[in-house]
């Protein structure tokens, strides 16, 4: 395009030479400057004309047709235009994203990757932050660290890597004895250290827990008994230590309550006092055949939806896993309504294609067919010279063909290892001998357009070329340094969890034989291995306890008596653990009462975790649960990123365009940090050939993932520098999509290894959406992670507000709202901001369809959504 003066109207013009600084070039009557979509507008410029509305005139021509004059910044020539231009024409003005001093983000916002690029885009650098508040971990057990500890330990790793997923750091405070001056040393250390304390392990009215709290540090318990199952004994307490207000979270260590009360109560508690004002989403549900409790069920379910249908389905496995199984899998938490008399059980309701080559008879096959014919039009087009000499090779004889091939065409050898390198180059070096002067003379002809293909068919592209280009490495890591990776193997339990029959109530192990009878209470001892209950004894057992040898069933508190001749004062024998005392049980006890069986869990040999699968912070936990300390990984990929920014770089030149690079950086960083990659920044380049190639054959050095940002339109260089020097395969490099039309995939071998590059537009508004749509699951793919090119849920949402439609399918940020009424989300969807700001608020992307002739726009409808969550 060209920036030029409408007074001028149409007619000749002069192009002025490219300069670095726009601020030195004024556009006079008669002349004007070539700019590129998103570039500054030159003094004096009040419209933009776009390529076919101008002629270069011939007599500047020099008889080369194909030249592109516009991509050679030295070059001065003369211009003719063709249509009159209007004023403001192909121009946004200064402040269309963000106006100066307009609010950005509202306090007690979390940062995000959106929120740090729309602070680097204002140039701000430096915020005012609430202080998080520190937090620690404490398990307390009644028994040897060795007999419980993979409980806890799993416990502590869910909880960790939950946090830290959330922007929390936890300290860890190990394990506590269930003693008094134990538990007591333990907390006064931990509340020396933090602000909130989570206690893990007995936290029953019938254990000392409470107690500790209240009398040792005059902690006001708030609540001590939620109605929730599973949760039931979660405590929340405060008090003051050395004039600072402390905060506890206490809860049962069951691995399957956990998580569950974490998500409930803990995080929600977290954000709250840390000012973040976001609230998880309560969406309508659809089930089917769940039994009810006496308290509201919590369940981890997954909530997936059709094409068809406004609501979600939950997918439930009732029997197969418990919850510690379920929860790898979930994506969202089932609030169950409590049992009654009139609905004991619940059965329906809502609760809250690649082109194929061969030859055959001498006669050179080409399939075209299916729904990459767009892909296959582009890889013809960029591989002519090699079809061209396949079917002279066919018109040779067979003894010349022979030697051909194994002197030079070995990649067309069908046994050959290299087969995939054919694509690509016959002589991966032949780039290193080509001259930039030869090499200019090809990059500045002028370019064909590339064909638009659909974003469902440029994915599918993305995962062919994936599937059949792209080897993955193994390496094993301990299971603590495990978080985020992918796994290479299933892994099976190698133990029964538990691994040991426990009891479901406070009470007392016993003798089914002995009936209704006296019976002494044992004292209690650390190693259960070192109890056996013989006819006439019981010992105590707490909920989630081991069943100590020889006890065939559990015996509930309520179902006993203490004899008077033993209880000569109010002491709780049960919490005293060296005395000795004689019951009555009240009610004949039946086999295998208030007992769960070992391996009721998971049992030894079981898979746990399948190939491919993602591991979070439940994996972890399941990981330690089962006793497996290291476990074998999938690599994960190395990925780049790299801007083409100005045509010259200078000494002391700071970039007009800084702010939007760096803004793209950081956006483009963090949102990579946040789903387990390293990305390596490699700047900014110049934009001119030798740079350009400089910098890419130092990135391909580096990573197998290249992400360019910038100048990736048909009209630039990037896409010709690739085809020419690389000698990449550009799969796609028109989306038909708003905005990221200009996205472009494509792939080239480099020091005997498989590169991929992908390139878009630089546009603050462009970066987020592509890398959401595009980026993320190729490099999930990359990872081997199974539930890369799983769609994100594609939920059919209602629009309220009218929306211009475009020729091209939109995308945009919007934000899903549930009401407790309604089975369908709304959007919430302002027309006040651009997409920059609009990013911070989303949790979807809506997918607008494209513009018709009898469709302009779209009123209140039905709409498909991208559902992040």
């Amino acid at each position: 395009m060209l920036a030029s003066n409408e007074t001028s109207g149409k007619d000749v013009r002069k192009v002025l030479k490219a300069h670095p600084k726009f601020v030195e070039i004024s556009i006079e009557p008669g002349t004007c400057v070539r700019v590129r979509s998103g570039d500054p507008i030159p003094k004096g410029a009040n419209t933009v004309v776009t390529p076919k509305n101008i002629k270069i005139l011939d007599e500047c021509n020099d008889n080369n047709d194909d030249y592109d004059y516009f991509n050679i910044d030295d070059k001065e020539y003369e211009i003719e235009v063709l249509v009159a231009p209007k004023i403001n024409e192909n121009i946004r003005n200064a402040g269309y994203l963000i106006k100066h001093n307009e609010y950005i983000i509202k306090r007690f916002k979390r940062i995000g990757s959106s929120e740090l690029g729309i602070l680097t885009l204002c140039g701000i650098d430096s915020i005012l932050v609430i202080k998080v508040l520190s937090i620690g971990v404490l398990s307390i057990s009644r028994f040897e660290e060795n007999i419980l500890g993979r409980i806890y330990e799993s416990n502590r790793i869910i909880l960790t890597s939950l946090l830290k997923e959330n922007g929390y750091n936890l300290t860890d405070f190990g394990i506590s004895a269930c003693q008094l001056d134990a538990i007591k040393k333990k907390i006064e250390d931990a509340l020396n250290e933090v602000d909130i304390l989570v206690i893990m392990g007995p936290v029953n009215d019938k254990d000392i827990l409470k107690a500790i709290l209240k009398e040792c540090f005059g902690a006001n318990i708030h609540f001590g008994c939620l109605d929730m199952k599973p949760g039931k004994s979660t405590t929340f307490a405060s008090c003051m230590y050395n004039c600072k207000r402390k905060f506890f979270l206490c809860m049962s260590a069951n691995p399957a309550t956990v998580p569950i009360v974490a998500h409930v109560v803990l995080l929600p508690f977290l954000n709250m006092i840390h000012r973040n004002c976001s609230t998880p989403i309560v969406m309508q549900i659809c089930i089917k055949n769940h039994e009810l409790h006496l308290r509201p069920k919590f369940s981890w379910t997954t909530a997936q939806w059709t094409k068809d249908e406004t609501f979600p389905r939950a997918c439930c496995s009732k029997n197969q896993h418990q919850n510690i199984m379920k929860y790898q899998k979930a994506n969202a938490l089932l609030n169950l309504p409590k049992y009654t008399s009139e609905v004991p059980k619940l059965d329906a309701a809502f609760v809250p294609t690649i082109p194929i080559c061969g030859i055959r008879n001498k006669k050179l096959i080409i399939n075209m067919c299916g729904p990459l014919y767009e892909n296959a039009i582009m890889n013809l087009t960029t591989n002519i010279a090699l079809i061209l000499e396949i079917v002279h090779l066919m018109n040779m004889q067979n003894k010349e063909i022979y030697r051909i091939k194994n002197d030079t065409f070995e990649a067309f050898d069908t046994n050959n290892d290299n087969d995939k390198e054919s694509l690509h180059s016959i002589f991966e070096n032949e780039m290193e001998n080509i001259s930039i002067q030869n090499l200019s003379k090809r990059i500045y002809k002028r370019q064909n357009q590339t064909i638009m293909m659909s974003v469902k068919n440029a994915l599918h592209t993305m995962h062919k070329i994936l599937d059949d280009e792209y080897e993955c490495y193994i390496e094993t890591v301990k299971t603590n340094n495990a978080y985020s990776r992918v796994l290479a193997d299933n892994i099976k339990s190698s133990t029964n969890v538990p691994f040991y029959n426990t009891s479901t109530k406070h009470g007392y192990a016993v003798l089914v034989s002995d009936g209704k009878s006296k019976r002494r209470v044992l004292k209690a001892h650390l190693t259960f291995a070192e109890i056996s209950v013989v006819p006439g004894t019981c010992v105590r057992v707490r909920s989630g306890d081991p069943i100590p040898n020889g006890a065939t069933a559990g015996v509930m508190l309520a179902n006993t008596k203490i004899l008077e001749e033993c209880s000569d004062n109010d002491d709780d024998y049960f919490n005293i653990n060296d005395k000795e005392y004689e019951i009555e049980v009240l009610v004949a006890p039946q086999k295998n009462e208030n007992i769960r069986n070992a391996d009721c869990e998971i049992e030894n040999g079981q898979t746990v975790l399948q190939i491919y699968s993602r591991i979070g912070s439940v994996e972890l936990g399941i990981l330690k649960l089962c006793g497996i300390n290291s476990v074998p990984v999938i690599q994960i990929p190395s990925v780049g990123l790299l801007s083409i920014g100005d045509k010259l770089e200078q000494p002391g030149y700071t970039s007009t365009l800084k702010h939007i690079y760096d803004c793209n950086h950081i956006t483009l960083m963090s949102l990579l940090k946040e789903n387990g990659y390293n990305p390596v920044d490699l700047g900014i380049s110049a934009y001119q050939l030798k740079a350009i190639i400089k910098n890419i054959k130092y990135a391909l050095n580096k990573v197998n993932l290249l992400v360019i940002m910038g100048h990736a339109n048909d009209n630039d260089l990037l896409k010709p520098i690739l085809r020419e020097y690389f000698n990449a395969v550009i799969h796609f490099g028109h989306v038909e999509m708003k905005p990221g039309k200009s996205t472009t995939f494509a792939t080239c071998i480099f020091n005997h290894k498989m590169k991929f590059f992908l390139c878009m537009s630089a546009n603050p508004v462009t970066i987020p959406i592509v890398s959401h749509i595009f980026l993320l699951p190729f490099l999930n793919g990359m990872h081997f992670d199974i539930m890369a090119y799983e769609p994100k849920p594609n939920i059919q949402t209602c629009i309220m507000t009218t929306h211009e439609l475009h020729r091209r399918p939109k995308f945009s940020w919007t934000t899903l709202h549930w009401s407790e009424k309604e089975t369908f989300p709304r959007t919430c969807y302002s027309k006040k901001h651009q997409n920059i700001l609009k990013y911070q608020k989303a949790n979807a992307l809506l997918m607008l369809p494209q513009r018709t002739v009898h469709e302009s726009k779209i009123d209140a409808a039905f709409v498909s959504a991208m559902f992040f969550g």
